[in-house]
């Protein structure tokens, strides 16, 4: 929970927001809704750079 910045907060309300028939205990899904955030965002960033340097790789020897 320490990676959060305010996008990732700004992210789990927006779904908050989008999504009310599903929240029934608000807390217990805030927080796991950052913790999700705050783990995809990171795993996304490794692998978006996973993949440029695999292609820098493949197109440049």
């Amino acid at each position: 929970m320490l990676k959060l910045d305010i996008v990732c907060v700004e992210n789990a309300i927006e779904q908050m927001r989008e999504n009310p028939e599903y929240v029934r205990n608000t807390e217990k899904y805030l927080i796991s809704t950052l913790f999700n955030e705050a783990n995809n965002r990171y795993f996304k960033a490794n692998a978006e750079n996973r993949w440029v340097n695999t292609a820098f790789k493949r197109d440049f020897g």
